[in-house]
Protein backbone atom coordinates (compact mmCIF):
# COMPACT_ATOMS: atom_id res chain seq x y z
CA UNK A 1 0.00 0.00 0.00
CA UNK A 2 2.41 2.31 0.96
CA UNK A 3 5.06 1.29 -2.20
CA UNK A 4 1.09 2.21 -4.02
CA UNK A 5 1.28 5.74 -2.73
CA UNK A 6 5.17 6.34 -3.60
CA UNK A 7 4.48 5.29 -7.13
CA UNK A 8 1.09 7.00 -7.52
CA UNK A 9 2.38 10.49 -5.75
CA UNK A 10 5.27 10.65 -8.62
CA UNK A 11 2.34 11.11 -10.96
CA UNK A 12 -0.15 13.23 -9.09
CA UNK A 13 0.78 16.44 -10.19
CA UNK A 14 -0.04 15.17 -14.12
CA UNK A 15 -3.12 14.49 -13.02
CA UNK A 16 -4.29 18.07 -12.25
CA UNK A 17 -2.05 19.80 -14.72
CA UNK A 18 -4.32 21.11 -17.58
CA UNK A 19 -3.18 22.03 -21.04
CA UNK A 20 -4.17 25.70 -22.19
CA UNK A 21 -6.12 24.24 -25.67
CA UNK A 22 -9.42 25.36 -26.19
CA UNK A 23 -11.03 21.55 -25.96
CA UNK A 24 -9.41 21.23 -22.71
CA UNK A 25 -11.06 23.99 -21.19
CA UNK A 26 -14.40 23.40 -22.95
CA UNK A 27 -14.39 20.08 -21.43
CA UNK A 28 -13.80 21.53 -18.07
CA UNK A 29 -16.37 24.07 -17.99
CA UNK A 30 -18.91 21.20 -19.26
CA UNK A 31 -18.06 19.21 -16.78
CA UNK A 32 -18.52 21.73 -13.86
CA UNK A 33 -21.40 22.93 -14.93
CA UNK A 34 -22.83 19.45 -15.24
CA UNK A 35 -21.52 18.25 -11.62
CA UNK A 36 -23.64 21.84 -10.71
CA UNK A 37 -26.79 21.20 -12.21
CA UNK A 38 -27.20 17.78 -11.95
CA UNK A 39 -26.04 17.93 -7.96
CA UNK A 40 -27.76 21.06 -7.25
CA UNK A 41 -30.89 20.16 -7.95
CA UNK A 42 -31.61 16.89 -6.08
CA UNK A 43 -29.72 18.22 -3.00
CA UNK A 44 -32.28 21.00 -2.71
CA UNK A 45 -35.60 18.90 -3.40
CA UNK A 46 -34.01 15.91 -0.75
CA UNK A 47 -32.89 18.39 1.64
CA UNK A 48 -36.94 19.82 1.62
CA UNK A 49 -37.75 16.53 2.45
CA UNK A 50 -34.92 16.19 5.32
CA UNK A 51 -36.20 19.18 6.67
CA UNK A 52 -40.08 18.05 6.76
CA UNK A 53 -38.58 14.56 8.22
CA UNK A 54 -36.39 16.45 10.75
CA UNK A 55 -38.52 19.28 11.60
CA UNK A 56 -35.97 21.27 10.24
CA UNK A 57 -32.67 19.93 12.09
CA UNK A 58 -31.64 19.27 8.95
CA UNK A 59 -32.48 21.19 5.71
CA UNK A 60 -31.07 22.50 2.07
CA UNK A 61 -28.42 24.08 3.65
CA UNK A 62 -26.91 21.03 5.14
CA UNK A 63 -27.50 18.99 2.24
CA UNK A 64 -25.73 21.16 0.18
CA UNK A 65 -22.43 21.91 2.24
CA UNK A 66 -22.39 18.17 2.75
CA UNK A 67 -22.55 17.43 -0.84
CA UNK A 68 -19.99 19.80 -1.29
CA UNK A 69 -17.78 18.60 1.18
CA UNK A 70 -18.17 15.53 0.28
CA UNK A 71 -17.38 16.05 -3.73
CA UNK A 72 -14.34 18.01 -3.12
CA UNK A 73 -12.50 15.77 -0.99
CA UNK A 74 -13.40 13.01 -3.17
CA UNK A 75 -12.03 14.92 -5.98
CA UNK A 76 -9.17 15.71 -4.63
CA UNK A 77 -8.62 12.53 -3.58
CA UNK A 78 -10.14 10.10 -6.12
CA UNK A 79 -9.17 12.13 -9.06
CA UNK A 80 -12.71 11.42 -10.20
CA UNK A 81 -13.99 14.89 -10.21
CA UNK A 82 -16.98 13.86 -12.23
CA UNK A 83 -18.68 11.66 -9.24
CA UNK A 84 -22.06 12.53 -8.09
CA UNK A 85 -22.67 11.31 -4.57
CA UNK A 86 -25.76 12.22 -3.25
CA UNK A 87 -28.65 11.01 -0.39
CA UNK A 88 -31.04 8.54 -1.51
CA UNK A 89 -33.95 7.12 -0.08
CA UNK A 90 -32.58 4.41 1.97
CA UNK A 91 -30.66 7.03 3.78
CA UNK A 92 -33.57 9.29 4.15
CA UNK A 93 -35.99 6.49 5.63
CA UNK A 94 -32.68 5.25 8.06
CA UNK A 95 -32.41 9.03 9.29
CA UNK A 96 -36.08 9.28 9.55
CA UNK A 97 -35.87 6.82 11.83
CA UNK A 98 -32.97 7.30 13.89
CA UNK A 99 -34.77 11.01 14.03
CA UNK A 100 -37.92 9.17 15.69
CA UNK A 101 -35.96 7.04 17.88
CA UNK A 102 -33.76 9.83 19.66
CA UNK A 103 -37.08 11.98 19.88
CA UNK A 104 -38.47 9.43 22.10
CA UNK A 105 -35.56 8.79 24.23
Amino acid sequence: AVNDLVSFSRHYRKEWVVRSTVNDWFKIVSGTFWQLFSTLAPAISIGLVYEEVTDGQIGVKQMLIAESCCGIIYALSGSLSLGVYRSTGPLLSYIKILYRGSIEL
